[in-house]
């Protein structure tokens, strides 16, 4: 009996601290249900092996869920929820030299300038930041188009946790100043993405968790990943219940206390991590 409790923790143990943004999904008979996959969603073509590990589950599985349907267009009733409610400039958010940067980088990505999007969501512009890091040096990918591409080849269902309704509206309802945090926080923060790749490429999806939560104010934290967390980890559970599935989210979701890795052990689930 002493021994079988030892086994159990280590298997505990090693199961909460492993490292690796793969992961199969067992029930509690140790039969594997799935598996959940932690997206870079755009990466330098260096971490391509990355994602070709998560594209080789797809043979073994019925169906693939990514976070929303990447291919939908924004029509003119969407696009309002890209836009900012607030009637102030966001020049009046930024100091001259964020100003300028920023700038810089809308006009190296998609050749317009800050003044033309000056109403556009603070998350939506960070999202340029993200390009911009990745496209400045190296060819790059979008690891959700490889999977999803993958999946269309071997005839595979693909399904998706939100519409892309459901992720704007999301992004709108965290406060406009929440939002210019965040944006300001990584305009500062952009020579620690070699960092945040670092963790990502090592499996520390723990470290991540633990770096959003440094850098993103309380509300908004719950708001972009506690309360999406749970909805997801609710849909896996639900899903494995008729499927085989490889999830995809983005690796910010997995680590820490209220991830989706330790909300599915708290379901029953056993995860093992894929190196």
């Amino acid at each position: 009996m002493q021994k079988y409790l030892i086994l159990l923790l280590i298997s505990f143990f090693s199961s909460c601290q492993a490292q690796s943004v793969l992961w199969s999904i067992s029930d509690s008979n140790y039969n594997v249900r799935g598996y959940i996959f932690g997206s870079a969603h755009i990466a330098s073509v260096k971490y391509k092996n990355v994602c070709n590990r998560a594209d080789s589950i797809l043979d073994s599985v019925q169906l693939l869920v990514i976070e929303s349907d990447i291919s939908s267009d924004i029509n003119p009733e969407l696009f309002k929820l890209l836009l900012s409610s607030d009637v102030e400039s966001i020049k009046n958010y930024l100091n001259d030299n964020e100003y300028k940067w920023l700038d810089s980088i809308l006009l190296s990505t998609v050749s317009v300038p800050l003044s033309v999007l000056d109403r556009l969501q603070p998350l939506i512009l960070s999202a340029f930041i993200e390009l911009a890091s990745v496209s400045s040096s190296d060819t790059f990918f979008k690891m959700e188009e490889v999977l999803v591409s993958s999946a269309l080849e071997k005839k595979k269902q693909i399904d998706y946790f939100e519409t892309v309704r459901e992720q704007l509206n999301c992004i709108s309802s965290i406060p406009y100043i929440d939002q210019m945090h965040i944006l300001k926080s990584q305009i500062r923060s952009v020579d620690q993405e070699d960092l945040l790749m670092n963790l990502y490429e090592n499996g520390d999806v723990h470290g991540i968790a633990k770096y959003s939560k440094n850098n993103i104010p309380p509300g908004a934290y719950d708001v972009l990943l506690t309360n999406r967390n749970i909805k997801m980890a609710t849909y896996i559970n639900k899903v494995l219940k008729v499927n085989s599935a490889l999830f995809v989210v983005g690796a910010a979701h997995l680590g820490g206390k209220d991830g989706i890795l330790s909300l599915l052990e708290s379901k029953g689930f056993l995860l093992k991590a894929i190196k």
